[in-house]
């Protein structure tokens, strides 16, 4: 058997990659929406009145007990998007594989094979990317736009207005805007609909707004001399101090669809929320998982990482080479969107 058709399997890669991620922290989006497998492609999760209790009524003695209409409830049932991407062994590699088989040197071997098993990592990075845009996009927006390949979806998790706010002075004008104003209004409204504002989430540009902010400088040091500025440090204890938020700041990029290199949080946007999981990012089932799964189909394995990605293999024979793939229907879902506050700054 050709040596390709021996190293690069579902499994070897599935490890491979394992063992990379063995001491990776988990992301912001990762404790905010964490993983969960169910069957199939729906996503059904449920808001409702989950805020402040509703007082017990009064009753007279002997008297018939009052029913209590149910608090209401809203279904939402969407169908989640289908990604995929496949990788072929580059010929050189391959070449060179077949050349290191004759000789037996493992080392070789291993150097090459790394080398290859890394192309196909970039593939599983790639989802995990994915999953970790949509997450900050419905957090800061509360919605999901996808348009690529022939694919025009939008997701919208009807975020109430009750739940925004928009400031009328601009974060990134520091000479008017008033950051530390507009906080405070935010946390008591989120606070009005019975939640509370335990983390602020938002990028290092949109803090770094906050703190170059001439208000800023203003309130939490009145006495400083011109020039003076606000540290981070000191910014995170005001926030703490006066407001009890803690300062959440997501940084990183992604390449997106369109080619151009995008904050997974993006710009001019602030999100404050309970110091808790918010929802869930569910997988569903792929069709390589459903069909392909327990090596009932000639030539193809496939095995299953981070939850709900598939690693699908597949050996061709013209030209001989094998065919990797990652595939996963994912989206996030958002049961506590009623307990968020999103802020356009």
């Amino acid at each position: 058997m050709a040596l390709i058709y021996d190293l690069l399997t579902a499994n070897n890669i599935a490890g491979y990659y394992n063992a990379t991620q063995e001491n990776v922290d988990q992301t912001t989006g990762e404790k905010l929406f964490p993983a969960k497998k169910q069957l199939g492609l729906k996503l059904a999760f449920v808001k409702g009145a989950s805020g402040r209790a509703v007082v017990l009524r009064p009753s007279a003695f002997d008297s018939k007990v009052t029913l209590r209409e149910r608090m209401n409830l809203d279904l939402t049932e969407t169908e989640m998007p289908f990604f995929k991407e496949a990788i072929l062994v580059k010929e050189a590699d391959r070449q060179e594989l077949n050349t290191l088989a004759q000789t037996g040197n493992q080392t070789l071997i291993d150097v090459v094979t790394k080398g290859i098993f890394n192309d196909t990592a970039h593939l599983l990075a790639g989802a995990k990317a994915r999953i970790e845009a949509m997450r900050f996009s419905v957090l800061a927006k509360g919605k999901i736009d996808i348009n690529n390949n022939g694919v025009m979806m939008e997701y919208d998790y009807g975020i109430k207005d009750s739940n925004k706010l928009a400031v009328s002075k601009k974060w990134d004008d520091t000479a008017k805007s008033t950051p530390l104003a507009d906080l405070t209004e935010a946390t008591q409204k989120l606070e009005d609909l019975g939640s509370k504002a335990e983390v602020l989430i938002l990028n290092s540009k949109t803090f770094a707004n906050i703190k170059n902010s001439a208000s800023t400088l203003t309130v939490i040091k009145p006495l400083a001399p011109k020039g003076a500025a606000v540290t981070k440090n000191e910014l995170k204890s005001y926030l703490q101090d006066e407001l009890e938020l803690t300062v959440v700041i997501v940084n990183g990029t992604y390449i997106d669809d369109d080619g151009v290199t995008k904050k997974f949080y993006p710009d001019g946007y602030a999100t404050l929320a309970p110091n808790s999981a918010l929802g869930t990012t569910v997988f569903g089932t792929t069709p390589e998982e459903s069909d392909l799964l327990g090596g009932n189909v000639a030539n193809a394995e496939v095995e299953i990482v981070e939850e709900g990605i598939a690693v699908t293999t597949t050996k061709l024979t013209d030209p001989v080479n094998v065919q990797t793939k990652v595939s996963m229907i994912a989206l996030p879902s958002f049961e506590q969107i009623d307990n968020v506050l999103m802020m356009e700054v």
